[in-house]
C-alpha cells in the first residue's frame, strides 16, 4: 500500500504532535526524593521518605560540618506545626573510627538547647553515611557549607528546593508552597 504525499505530511504532523506530548507530560513529571538509608540520633533506622509516612515533609540537609550553623538556624526558625521537618547530616566521608565521636558531639549538640529540646527532635536528626550523590542531585547541590532544604509531598515527590542562611523570605516562599500543596 502506498500513502499520498498528504497523508504522509498528515501522517507526520500527527507523530510530531504526539511526540510532543509524550515529552510535555514526562517532563511535568516531578522529580522523587530518592530513597535513604538513615540513622536517627534515638538509634533507629529509617527508610526516607517512606518513613515519613505519606505526609509533605521538609528535610534540611547539610553536607559538611560547617553546614552546621545554618541547618541548626533553619531547624529553630521553621515553626514545628508548619511540616514536619528532618536535619539531615551527611556523613558519608567521615571515617568510621571517628563516626561515633562525631554521632556523641551532634547529639549533645541537639539535646544543649534545654528551650527547644524535645525527645522527638532526635528521631527526626536523620544521619547518612550513603548515597550521597544522590542527595546532593536532589537538593540540586552547588555550596558546601550552607543548609539544603527540600520539601515534599504526600507521594514523595520534591515541591521546593532552597539552599543558604535562614530569610524570612524563604520561609514565606516554603508557607506559600505548603499553602499551596494542601488545597
Amino acid at each position: 500500500m502506498r500513502l499520498s504525499n498528504n497523508s504522509m505530511r498528515h501522517s507526520g504532523k500527527w507523530l510530531s504532535a504526539l511526540a510532543l506530548v509524550l515529552t510535555i507530560a514526562i517532563g511535568a513529571r516531578a522529580e522523587q526524593f530518592p530513597t535513604i538509608e538513615c540513622d536517627t540520633l534515638s538509634r533507629k533506622h529509617l527508610t526516607m521518605p517512606t518513613a515519613a509516612h505519606g505526609d509533605p515533609a521538609l528535610f534540611i540537609v547539610g553536607f559538611t560540618h560547617a553546614s552546621s550553623e545554618q541547618t541548626d538556624f533553619w531547624a529553630k526558625e521553621v515553626p514545628k506545626d508548619l511540616v514536619t521537618t528532618y536535619t539531615v547530616a551527611v556523613l558519608q566521608d567521615v571515617p568510621r573510627l571517628v563516626r561515633p565521636m562525631t554521632l556523641s558531639s551532634i547529639t549533645n549538640s541537639v539535646r544543649r538547647n534545654k528551650k527547644t529540646f524535645t525527645p522527638d527532635k532526635l528521631d527526626r536528626f536523620l544521619v547518612i553515611y550513603k548515597n550521597e550523590e544522590q542527595l546532593k542531585a536532589a537538593a540540586q547541590f552547588q555550596a558546601p557549607d550552607e543548609a539544603y532544604l527540600l520539601l515534599i509531598g504526600s507521594d514523595g515527590s520534591i515541591q521546593w528546593r532552597f539552599h543558604g542562611p535562614f530569610t524570612h523570605t524563604a520561609l514565606k516562599d516554603l508557607r506559600d508552597h505548603l499553602k499551596g500543596m494542601r488545597q
